[in-house]
């Protein structure tokens, strides 16, 4: 089953997209930071396939997380959210290599396609 790392500081918003991605089949982890993130993605964690990010949070940024974790665990997807569109902004770096863009809003079909096309179907579900 692939293993999903969400990172989202909006506890409501975090809570619906665990529920989307934990029904569709997927495990998930959550991080309301991208320190929390960092630290789940260390040396002795488990392995995560996708990392799904928030751009605008205190602290580091989910562009920020992004770079680190291309860097830190090369093989893992990345999937960036944000109310902004890329290259706008203070916090924006469209140019990292493998990351994936969502604009905000977003029908959740959309992020299940961008997960779908990263990491596969979760197991056991048909590919709904």
């Amino acid at each position: 089953m692939p293993k999903i790392l969400l990172v989202e500081d909006d506890a409501d918003l975090r809570r619906v997209l665990v529920l989307l991605l934990e029904r569709s089949g997927y495990a998930v982890t959550v991080a309301a930071s991208a320190e929390e993130a960092l630290a789940r993605l260390g040396p002795d964690a488990d392995g995560h396939d996708l990392v799904v990010t928030d751009v605008e949070m205190a602290g580091l940024s989910g562009w920020d997380l992004a770079a680190a974790v291309l860097d830190r665990r090369p093989g893992t997807s990345v999937v960036v959210m944000s109310g902004a569109g890329p290259g706008r902004g203070p916090l924006a770096d469209p140019h990292l290599p493998g990351v994936r863009f969502l604009a905000k809003p977003f029908p959740v079909e959309r992020l299940l396609e961008a997960v779908r096309g990263l990491v596969g179907p979760a197991v056991g579900t048909g590919g709904r």
